[in-house]
């Protein structure tokens, strides 16, 4: 788990400097062409290199629930996106939201009443999956929101490029990427409940030291700071991801795909809330004044909220004693 963490680590440790390197010198379209020859690239080369190593078995795949998941993925995030530009608008915000509600609500219910449902949701009823699932979710949540705010901060009250916010965030999620070897590392010596909370703290005290950014606030000041809410990040996504499937060991496949699937769509919605609520607190205007700043400020302290949230779901409900279903004889099957 911690190779993985080190993989999906790379990509954001690396995108924020190069890309804004590509903005500043090259433009913001070109991104998008890139993007598009590098799928094509890893087509190619997952057709030809990627073999099936494991057992399949004839699962029909249900079609309806197929595009319904899609329809409440792009509704929603479209929604929530174009929130920041067009606010409480019917066509643009409210309608797309509205119809990937109606769309979710309607997937969710197939599942429960379909022989062979495209995600069995009924391992969500476990306890400790759940708020596993649910822990993982709010801190990708955080650290998707965070990749926006700062740039946006950076660039639009520090009056700098873009290439230089990302050399902000680039130590810190070098930083995460270790800890993401090292967040296993400790959870099997001490614990996963212990690693969780120091975690969580980290992030709570990152988030909160992010609300007193100012537009003087020194660039090497930010870059420091942002390393306390790394070592959070790093510390906890890992052994989070690791415990919730080993509580669902009897449906790991089903289990990972609803981890896999819900944690990615939350952190899409953590850049689409976090520049949403920016835009909301400024009024409709990233600037170099006061308002950003304070509106940054009031942004941060939403993460920080989320993170304290994720201490009281770690306290609560994430147990060391949790093994395979079981915790000191309580069975997983116990519903929320």
């Amino acid at each position: 788990m911690g190779l993985f963490g080190f993989i999906i680590g790379v990509a954001p440790a690396l995108a924020p400097t190069v890309g804004g390197y590509i903005i500043d010198t090259m433009g913001w379209r070109i991104i998008f062409l890139i993007f598009a020859v590098a799928t094509l690239i890893l087509m190619a080369a997952a057709f030809f290199l990627v073999k099936l190593e494991f057992e399949t078995g004839d699962y029909p795949l249900d079609v309806l629930s197929l595009i319904l998941s899609v329809v409440a993925c792009v509704g929603l995030l479209f929604g929530l996106t174009n929130f920041a530009d067009y606010g409480a608008h019917l066509t643009n915000t409210i309608t797309p939201i509205v119809i990937g509600i109606i769309a979710l609500l309607i997937f969710v219910y197939r599942q429960f009443h379909i022989e062979s449902p495209l995600l069995d949701l009924r391992i969500l009823i476990h306890k400790y999956y759940f708020f596993g699932t649910l822990f993982s979710s709010i801190l990708y949540f955080t650290m998707c929101g965070l990749y926006v705010l700062m740039p946006l901060f950076v660039q639009g009250v520090c009056n700098q490029t873009a290439t230089t916010s990302g050399i902000v965030l680039l130590p810190a999620t070098l930083v995460m990427i270790v800890f993401n070897f090292v967040g296993p590392v400790l959870a099997q010596k001490f614990g996963v409940q212990k690693v969780l909370i120091v975690s969580c703290i980290f992030s709570i005290v990152g988030y909160y030291i992010m609300s007193t950014y100012t537009a003087s606030t020194p660039l090497e000041y930010m870059i420091a700071t942002q390393i306390i809410r790394a070592i959070g990040a790093g510390l906890g996504l890992m052994p989070a991801v690791t415990w919730t499937l080993t509580v669902a060991k009897g449906n790991i496949e089903d289990a990972t795909a609803i981890n896999n699937t819900v944690r990615q769509i939350i952190g899409a919605s953590g850049s689409a809330v976090a520049a949403t609520l920016l835009t909301v607190f400024t009024g409709g205007y990233v600037a170099h004044d006061k308002i950003t700043v304070s509106a940054f400020s009031q942004t941060s302290l939403f993460m920080a909220a989320l993170c304290v949230i994720s201490l009281v779901i770690v306290i609560l409900f994430i147990k060391d004693g949790v093994q395979d279903g079981e915790t000191e004889g309580v069975q997983v099957e116990e519903s929320v």
